[in-house]
């Protein structure tokens, strides 16, 4: 499981413990939803393909580029929601490292505090293992986290910090503008005006 999926089941469940709703985030006005779901199928299908070893290097940044707008469009059009800048600058620094190296590299200094050996992983999908000639080092898989079994980037921690506030956003209703909406004067309240 990777982060950003981790992600997601960890902002939901911190939506519904705080009383969001699945039936809130369905009535939501996300706009240009369709951009976002091709998007992700996009990623999906390129890491599919790359792990079969389908798509060279070429496919892979074309793939990425389609991606990259598709998501990033939405997370524009979205930019006032919570958490919605965090998710976009998260999926730009991933895709940022992916293009510039033809795949997301992977710090051998990573897999050693996993308890591997650089010289002998196997890494599947596009990953491959960062060299002296990577470019970005920084937005590469260099964060190690034991417990879950990951190595992660500073790409997925910000897709991850920006789930949250952007889930309960979604999922939970905004009462106190709801309530005032509905407000009536104690005039209105008095001739019955409103109900």
């Amino acid at each position: 499981m990777t982060l950003p999926l981790i992600g997601v089941v960890l902002a939901v469940g911190i939506a519904l413990a705080r009383g969001g709703r699945f039936a809130h985030a369905a009535r939501n006005d996300l706009h240009w939803l369709p951009a976002l779901i091709a998007g992700l199928a996009l990623q999906t299908l390129l890491d599919a393909l790359a792990a079969r070893g389908a798509v060279g290097e070429a496919g892979t940044v074309a793939l990425l580029l389609l991606s990259e707008a598709a998501v990033l469009g939405f997370c524009i059009r979205n930019w006032y929601r919570a958490g919605m800048v965090l998710i976009g600058l998260g999926f730009t620094c991933n895709v940022l490292v992916i293009m510039a190296n033809g795949g997301m590299p992977v710090g051998a200094d990573a897999i050693r505090a996993m308890g591997g050996d650089p010289a002998g992983a196997v890494l599947a999908g596009k990953h491959h293992l960062m060299t002296a000639a990577t470019a970005l080092p920084w937005l590469a898989d260099v964060i190690p986290l034991p417990p879950i079994d990951l190595i992660v980037s500073i790409g997925d921690v910000l897709l991850v910090a920006g789930m949250v506030p952007f889930a309960h956003d979604l999922m939970t209703p905004d009462e106190p503008y709801a309530r005032v909406g509905r407000r009536r004067s104690p005039a209105r309240r008095q001739a019955g005006v409103g109900a």
